[in-house]
């Protein structure tokens, strides 16, 4: 009998040790799973951010080049002889910022199956949202090239050159200040931009090429604002603990 009492009691003991240690186990990785699932919720609100004031900066900038656009169609339609702004408009209508996203710990979570260490189910719908809509709207983005090709085979290489270099506007330079015209004039004589700006008048389908593309950077600016707030929506809900 004692025998048996003794075995059962080792028995007990070892029982009582498994259980202990996987409660440690299990508490030690509930503490890793909350730790890598904060890391997850600082680097998301971090991109998301990033891309929130990218967004912002890419909507202004499309709306200042789509004013540009319409300038350049009212001078069109017009019988207003061509000025050197005309001509530096037309150029800067035809700019172009690309978007890149940021969007690695948003993948890093769908590959690595860690998606479900956001607890907040609407904190993941909002996510899933925000990058399904981020997709589809890139091919929107991808601005048409027929007025860009078109106006910058007629505008002088000297305005062309002076607007990235003296008025300090490139492609993907993301200046809003710049894009505005804003810069020193005087480059061309005006015969040199009168024969520009009839050169401009005389092709046969930049006006329909320049209404296509105001209409499509327009489109794409307020996507721009609407992609913004899906930004916002996630960042919110990452704020208050999701």
């Amino acid at each position: 009998m004692e025998r048996q009492k003794r075995v059962f009691g080792e028995f007990v003991l070892i029982v009582l040790g498994v259980l202990t240690a996987l409660g440690a186990e299990e508490y030690m990785s509930g503490r890793r799973d909350a730790a890598l699932a904060e890391e997850y919720r600082t680097r998301l609100h971090s991109e998301l951010t990033q891309d929130a004031n990218a967004l912002q900066r890419r909507a202004e900038f499309f709306q200042v080049v789509a004013g540009h656009g319409r300038e350049t169609l009212r001078w069109l339609g017009s019988d207003e002889p061509g000025k050197e702004e005309t001509l530096v408009g037309a150029l800067l209508a035809s700019e172009r910022w690309s978007f890149t996203p940021r969007a690695s710990v948003y993948l890093d979570l769908q590959n690595t199956g860690n998606l479900e260490l956001i607890g907040d189910l609407d904190l993941r719908a909002a996510l899933s949202r925000y990058h399904a809509e981020l997709a589809q709207r890139q091919e929107v983005w991808a601005f048409p090239d027929d007025y860009r090709r078109l106006v910058r085979g007629i505008v002088p290489l000297a305005i062309q050159d002076h607007v990235r270099g003296g008025c300090g506007v490139s492609d993907q330079s993301g200046s809003n200040d710049a894009v505005r015209g804003e810069c020193p004039l005087g480059v061309l004589s005006k015969e040199e931009v009168a024969k520009a700006a009839s050169a401009i008048r005389a092709l046969p389908d930049l006006e329909r090429s320049l209404r296509h593309h105001v209409a499509e950077v327009e489109s794409g600016a307020f996507l721009y604002r609407s992609q913004r707030t899906l930004a916002e929506d996630a960042l919110a809900l990452l704020e208050q603990g999701g």
